[in-house]
């Protein structure tokens, strides 16, 4: 929204809308990042190498693009061609980044699961819970001997409950990156179509259409439209691009994210994991426990 003010302001700037786009197609990078690394930092898996030997090189391209898109010779200029090659160029750009995203997928994102996310939640989430009503069970049973023996018994009920709650924890980070990557993949797909869409109206429009419809200012800044039909048109598919490009944070951090917390299995493991975390001892911390795993 605040790009589509800045080209309004700028009078349809042909350099802020192809700024606009490359920012939007950075963020839908930057949350494919976060969504690795959120499943990483929770537990879920490691990285088989460092994230940022594969994103660097990637934001250095944006930043190139983005710098390229004001140079007069190769920019986001109309003349000579009414419909600039860094165009291209960028799209083509957002066209490798999603076979780079499918080549991951195929690979498991690189990742070292603990268990690979998938449909198996609910059987993973019964067997977990199993677990824990039978070390509530074994509990419940047991009578200390003596006070030493009480204490060890604490001690062990602690670090096995803090274990348990870690497993219902990677179970749950399992769950949103599932949902996640599906809904990434499905949005990324529909923007693939959008952008052929959109790339097919432009050329049309400036290099089918015999004469042509759209012209060019003598700087070069702006287009020139000869009927209000193809202006309509032209701005309409590249802004219903942008905007569309730049929604992918809230489908991915929002939307989902709602989705799966009002699931069944996801507030299962909530609740289990909060009370096994109750019921750990104030003596033993979570860096102890960590420390004896």
């Amino acid at each position: 929204m605040l790009n589509e003010i800045l080209i309004r302001f700028n009078d349809r700037d042909i350099r802020f809308r192809y700024t606009a786009m490359v920012l939007a197609q950075w963020t839908v990078v930057a949350s494919f990042q976060i969504m690795l690394g959120f499943a990483t930092r929770h537990g879920a898996g490691k990285m088989k190498f460092d994230l940022r030997l594969l994103f660097t090189p990637i934001y250095c391209c944006f930043i190139f693009l983005l710098i390229m898109g004001f140079n007069k010779k190769y920019g986001a200029y109309c003349s000579p061609n009414p419909y600039p090659k860094i165009f291209f160029v960028q799209t083509v750009f957002f066209f490798l980044l999603y076979f780079l995203f499918r080549i991951m997928k195929r690979y498991h994102y690189f990742i070292e699961w603990q268990h690979t996310p998938g449909h198996e939640h609910t059987e993973r989430l019964k067997n977990l819970v199993s677990v824990a009503l039978n070390q509530e069970e074994e509990e419940e049973g047991w009578t200390a001997k003596t006070e030493e023996d009480s204490s060890d018994r604490q001690t062990r009920h602690s670090r096995n409950s803090f274990n348990l709650a870690l497993q219902f924890k990677q179970l749950k980070a399992e769950m949103v990156f599932y949902a996640q990557t599906k809904r990434f993949e499905c949005f990324y797909d529909f923007l693939i179509i959008i952008y052929c869409i959109m790339v097919t109206v432009s050329t049309s429009l400036m290099v089918l259409v015999p004469g042509g419809v759209v012209g060019c200012t003598e700087d070069g800044s702006h287009w020139l439209f000869k009927d209000c039909n193809s202006l309509l048109l032209m701005y309409m598919v590249h802004t219903i691009t942008t905007m569309q490009t730049a929604s992918m944070c809230r489908n991915v951090f929002i939307k989902t994210i709602n989705d799966v917390k009002k699931t069944d299995d996801y507030i299962a493991a909530t609740e289990i994991e909060s009370k096994l975390h109750s019921q750990c001892n104030d003596l033993i911390t979570p860096r102890t426990l960590r420390d004896n795993l």
